[in-house]
């Protein structure tokens, strides 16, 4: 779990910057995609046929707050 939320961080940083992602997953070698159009972010999976998009913001405020 721990891998997926770091490489979750890494798609947040890469869409902040307009640039394309993916977050793997340890057990497998499937893949949540991440494309940033303007400033949303589209999020797909080719092993389903369903797709999001939100708004990068939301997506950064979803992460969770540093311990101050």
């Amino acid at each position: 779990m721990f891998d997926l939320l770091w490489s979750m961080k890494g798609a947040l940083e890469h869409a902040q910057r307009g640039e394309p992602s993916a977050a793997g997953f340890t057990e497998n070698a499937e893949l949540i995609e991440f494309v940033p159009e303007g400033d949303k972010v589209r999020v797909s999976c080719p092993y389903a046929t369903a797709e999001a998009t939100c708004e990068i913001v939301d997506l950064k405020n979803a992460w969770p707050a540093r311990p101050t």
